[in-house]
């Protein structure tokens, strides 16, 4: 799918249980399956499927 907004815009429109968790990242939490760490400012998400998005060490807290 191909969106012509930005991701502060679309995080708006998008339900609370997606969220911001890096500057290229919006994330579903309820499918969030673990956290690690990728290296000392980010960890990695991991969701089903082998899929991983990233997360900065600032917004580990949306998570928690």
């Amino acid at each position: 799918m191909i969106i012509n907004s930005s991701l502060k815009e679309l995080e708006q429109i998008l339900p609370q249980n997606f969220k911001k968790t890096h500057r290229s990242f919006i994330i579903n939490i309820e499918h969030l399956e673990g956290l690690n760490i990728f290296n000392e400012k980010t960890y990695e998400a991991s969701f089903p499927n082998e899929k991983y998005a990233l997360v900065s060490k600032s917004c580990i807290d949306k998570l928690l």
